[in-house]
């Protein structure tokens, strides 16, 4: 990180001044992430699964809202659809109203 950090202090990172499109900036990491892969021998790993890998941590693990999460993978749909496609499903919630449930009904879980 401390690597593309921007001194200028405008951005976390100075990316904007090494690329002069983002589809420029996607396309370099996209060639940096096939190296990875060929290392890992993982197919196809590509920047949109770095995305989604983020959008579904942030959300689902470390507790970032939903719209923060829309907002920092820089989707305008005001319903967030796409985001959802994004984000992998967590039953977590779920799972725990449904054990306090059996919990409450049988006195087990």
């Amino acid at each position: 990180m401390e690597k593309y950090k921007d001194y200028t202090g405008k951005k976390a990172f100075r990316f904007y001044q090494m690329y002069n499109t983002a589809n420029n900036l996607n396309r370099a990491i996209n060639v940096g992430l096939k190296e990875i892969d060929k290392l890992l021998k993982v197919d196809n790993l590509e920047l949109y699964a770095a995305r989604h890998s983020w959008a579904t941590i942030a959300l689902n693990k470390v507790g970032i809202d939903k719209y923060t999460v829309h907002s920092a993978l820089n989707h305008v749909d005001e319903a967030m659809k796409v985001t959802d496609i994004y984000i992998e499903r967590d039953f977590i919630s779920q799972k725990q109203a449904n054990a306090k449930v059996v919990k409450y009904v049988f006195g087990r879980s």
